[in-house]
């Protein structure tokens, strides 16, 4: 406990006030057996009059439409859902044929909620602040990671989503058991899986799942108890651990979300229902504009932990409403903003550039489609705001859209006309260009490396960019394949080198330190982005490399074979991206070396083959 007050002094003094608060509870807890006796009370709790009650009083669900399921079949029925795609996609889940991470689940024995399989790794069984994520010097490359996705149990919503679509209650019993298994294996607090994201992001799902069973085509409530017991078990151990600090991201994030959505589906049930929805609706409003810049950029600087947070304040501003609570103004046009961006990097193919770190996480988990294709947030966007923007680039209609905004959803969706997207969009808040022509498409990095200056998800990439031409993607961002299991390559993943920019003298353009720590060195400067005729012109610098013994200004013009200057040694060598988190895939990295002195102009020139400039 000293170790981890010591590390939050340097705080402002309400952020150690809160925090030291939080770390002597969290030890008296320890102390006196709390957690212990905390379960005993909600598994008591849960009498079967009080299931009882629940399961015939019908209380509104927290985040699914009451009428979902009709909506789901309506929605099959005029071909706007593909029910066989969906249908299989809950079998694959039943036959537990599918991946976490890129590592694919056993398909028999017991769900290794606690193992890396792909090493044999597994954690044992202690209180949850005994684990040391961290520690470099280590046995072999397991990872955390894999339980904690594997334990997020997102992979019952796709078998209750089958459930309601052909109605075979054989689909919930098949999503209750993992359910009931992981509360017997994973007692509070006690494991591997006990940490406040990961406990956020199964709540939500949890909820979901709730909500979900009590949909007519699911089946009713005999079997709720594992769920309820959890869900409350999960707002307790939340609320005790929530990741409130000076700089707040995707974590405190989901938990102030995961509060709202477990209080709302238990308010009038459980006595601390109401003081986690009233938490969650004081913090909710002000996160939204904090976490995402005037433009609409999440301040992380990672695109997929832009959708991950996007989705989730997108949820709770629809269950707040749902439920009869108003949200600022503001608050939904900095969400409608978020939302736009997401429409601004979606390139022609449905896939985003693979900017920061990706751990594949997110929050609409309907439908079957690749964790880079942030389309599904689109659709649900385009039917909430009714913006026919969204509808264009989401291109159909998600499984979300029936799920969360029922028969309503359905309407809006139908009435609405496609509005093909911008050409370029330049978000300065953030530091970001979008350029778009047909099948070709810019993302260009023109600011800092992320989380105010200091790193978290974002990488060494400013002035890197990421290019499609006519359909076919030359230039790519490596993303990241892994954190805490390999060190060494999580830095090189993030580092200068791997982006598509200019290294100086073998140097970062901004000091890296530890797991998640990037120096605030490297800040744009000298952006201007204009538009002659049919050309788009992006010109940018950065800092970074004025601190060297010989300092040097970087700066980058963008205006769409590959060619450079006689001088410069051309060579290609064998690198890595990563698609997603768990997965490397082998790429030819080109690299062009020169030696200058004072100051100096290094051009190339990437053309479509047919030798007209793009």
């Amino acid at each position: 406990m000293f170790g981890r007050l010591s590390a939050i002094f340097n705080k402002p003094p309400a952020i150690v006030l809160f925090r030291a608060q939080q770390e002597m509870r969290l030890a008296a807890m320890r102390c006196r057996r709390g957690w212990e006796r905390l379960e005993q009370s909600v598994d008591l709790w849960w009498t079967q009059e009080r299931l009882q009650q629940f399961a015939t009083s019908c209380p509104k669900p927290a985040l699914i439409a009451g009428d979902a399921s009709d909506a789901l079949g309506e929605a099959a029925s005029r071909g706007l859902l593909d029910a066989t795609d969906l249908g299989d996609y809950g079998l694959r889940m039943r036959n537990r044929s599918f991946s976490v991470l890129g590592a694919k689940v056993p398909e028999s024995g017991d769900m290794p909620w606690h193992s890396d399989w792909r090493h044999d790794y597994t954690w044992p069984a202690t209180y949850f602040r005994n684990y040391n994520f961290y520690r470099k010097e280590r046995d072999g490359h397991h990872d955390v990671k894999i339980p904690w996705e594997l334990s997020r149990l997102w992979f019952v919503l796709p078998l209750l989503q089958a459930a309601a679509i052909d109605g075979n209650e054989a689909w919930a019993s098949a999503a209750l058991e993992p359910i009931a298994d992981w509360e017997r294996k994973n007692p509070l607090a006690h494991s591997i899986c006990w940490c406040p994201m990961e406990a956020s992001m199964r709540g939500l799902y949890l909820v979901m799942a709730l909500d979900m069973l009590r949909t007519p085509a699911a089946g009713h409530a005999e079997n709720l108890a594992p769920v309820l017991r959890l869900i409350v078990k999960h707002g307790e151990f939340i609320e005790r651990t929530v990741e409130y600090s000076d700089v707040r991201g995707n974590h405190y994030a989901a938990n102030v979300v995961a509060l709202l959505l477990i209080g709302l589906a238990l308010r009038g049930f459980y006595p601390a229902a109401d003081r986690w929805v009233n938490y969650a609706r004081r913090h909710i409003p002000g996160e939204i504009e904090a976490q995402f810049l005037s433009d609409g950029m999440n301040f992380e600087k990672s695109i997929a932990y832009h959708r991950l947070v996007t989705e989730l304040f997108l949820v709770a501003v629809m269950a707040l409403e749902k439920h009869g609570f108003s949200v600022p103004a503001s608050a939904k046009s900095r969400l409608r903003a978020a939302c736009a961006y997401s429409a601004a990097y979606t390139r022609p193919d449905g896939l985003t550039p693979n900017v920061g770190d990706n751990d594949n996480a997110r929050v609409l988990i309907f439908d079957p489609v690749d964790a880079r294709d942030h389309r599904p947030l689109l659709g649900l966007a385009a039917a909430y705001w009714h913006d026919p923007y969204f509808m264009a680039v989401s291109g159909r209609l998600p499984a979300a859209v029936p799920w969360l905004l029922g028969n309503a959803g359905l309407e809006a969706w139908e009435k609405m006309v496609p509005r093909p997207p911008e050409k370029s969009r330049h978000f300065a808040a953030g530091g970001a260009v979008t350029v778009r022509e047909g099948k070709s498409f810019l993302w260009v990095d023109v600011g800092e490396v992320g989380l105010a200056g200091r790193g978290g998800h974002g990488h060494n990439d400013l002035l890197s960019f990421e290019l499609v031409l006519g359909g076919r993607t030359l230039i790519v961002d490596p993303g990241n394949s892994v954190y805490t299991g390999q060190p060494e390559l999580r830095d090189l993943f993030r580092s200068t080198a791997y982006h598509n920019s200019l290294r100086v003298d073998e140097t970062e353009i901004a000091t890296m330190g530890g797991m998640w720590k990037i120096s605030a060195e490297a800040r744009p400067c000298r952006v201007a982005v204009a538009s002659e005729g049919a050309r788009i012109i992006i010109r940018a610098g950065h800092t970074g490399y004025l601190r060297l013994k010989d300092p040097t200004l970087h700066v980058r013009e963008d205006c769409w074979v590959l060619r450079w200057n006689e001088a410069a040694q051309a060579e290609v060598v064998a690198g890595w991206v990563s698609p997603g988190y768990g997965v490397k895939d082998s790429a030819s990295i080109i690299v062009l070396t020169d030696q200058i002195s004072g100051s100096a102009e290094l051009d190339f020139t990437i053309e479509a083959s047919w030798g007209s400039s793009v």
